[in-house]
């Protein structure tokens, strides 16, 4: 699988802004839209086009909020993985360690009746 690399301080300015900029813009595009398709036959009082405005709003908010909970969660799972594959390669270094000193002990044992018999 290839790495990529999470975005950076830019790269999240950037994609906030444009949220930023979707959330404000398109409410007000599409109150427009809805007043010229209508023919303002509905929508004459400026209280329901700025309660038809709030609502377009809310869920345009509340969309772009799922995404960023979906980038979140990928993150999370991308650290997740790297953190598993950290600990299996510990583990496998503590293997090594211990084959080590398993080896260092015999050769101990070994070389002890060796030197007492010099002695």
């Amino acid at each position: 699988m290839e790495e990529r690399k999470p975005l950076s301080w830019r790269g999240i300015g950037i994609v906030a802004g444009l949220a930023l900029a979707v959330l404000f813009c398109l409410p007000k595009w599409q109150v427009k839209q809805v007043k010229v398709d209508q023919g303002s036959l509905l929508f004459d009082d400026e209280y329901q086009l700025a309660k038809l405005d709030d609502e377009y709003r809310r869920t345009l908010a509340q969309i772009l909020g799922g995404l960023g909970l979906l980038y979140g969660l990928s993150l999370a799972e991308r650290r997740i993985v790297a953190t598993e594959k950290t600990v299996s390669v510990a583990q496998e270094s503590l293997g090594v360690a211990q084959e080590n000193v398993s080896v260092a002990q015999e050769n101990v044992r070994v070389a002890r009746p060796a030197r007492e018999k010099r002695e």
